[in-house]
């Protein structure tokens, strides 16, 4: 029986009849005890099949984010050999993983000669968990963050408001900086210095005997 014990026969029956990836959210991510690399996450997968847990080593995982869940009883896509491959229970470096979040490769999003990526598929978020999995998904996904990084970008400068004096006279407070410019009166011409004593004694006429 490829469900481990405590897996509910409604969740495992709900599995075996969807055969297929479903839409997840990533409740908890923390890291795995024994594997730098690996994390163990908890995704709920819908009314179905609840929330499980699940190894993974995808390098975009966060808490939050809608991906794609491959539960037990489902296939994936090995994107190497190009074979499905059946989702069992199984013991990742002792800790339990009851399914696998998927990537392009994983759901045969990838055409032959591709290289798959370390990622798992991101979702829209507005995509409810439990729903089957299907390719326009992601690309529903990528339009959605286009759209939240248009809303991102600052929006242009405004520009500067005249006062409500230079407004109603019909002008800009720059025109107003201008002309106050050019009223300013130039700056007083440095006196001429006083000439030395002995060059004025010198030119004083001689006083009559």
């Amino acid at each position: 029986e490829p469900w481990p014990a405590g897996f509910s026969a409604a969740a495992a029956a709900a599995a075996v009849q969807a055969a297929v990836p479903v839409v997840a959210l990533v409740e908890a991510v923390k890291p795995h005890p024994d594997a730098q690399t690996l994390s163990v996450c908890t995704v709920n997968g819908g009314k179905a099949l609840g929330s499980v847990q699940v190894v993974c080593g995808a390098t975009n995982l966060k808490v939050g984010m809608v991906t794609a869940l491959a539960p037990l009883g489902s296939s994936v896509t090995d994107h190497a050999k190009g074979v499905k491959v059946p989702i069992k229970a199984a013991k990742v470096r002792g800790v339990e993983s009851c399914g696998m979040l998927c990537g392009m490769g994983e759901l045969g999003l990838l055409s032959k000669g591709e290289a798959a990526t370390k990622e798992v598929v991101v979702l829209g978020s507005a995509l409810q968990p439990g729903t089957p999995f299907e390719g326009s998904m992601v690309n529903s996904a990528d339009l959605e963050e286009e759209d939240e990084e248009s809303d991102d970008e600052p929006a242009a400068a405004a520009p500067k408001k005249p006062s409500m004096a230079s407004a109603l006279m019909g002008s800009d407070d720059d025109d107003d900086d201008e002309s106050e410019e050019e009223e300013e009166a130039p700056a007083p011409a440095a006196a001429a210095p006083a000439p030395p004593k002995a060059a004025a004694a010198a030119a004083a006429p001689k006083a009559a005997a």
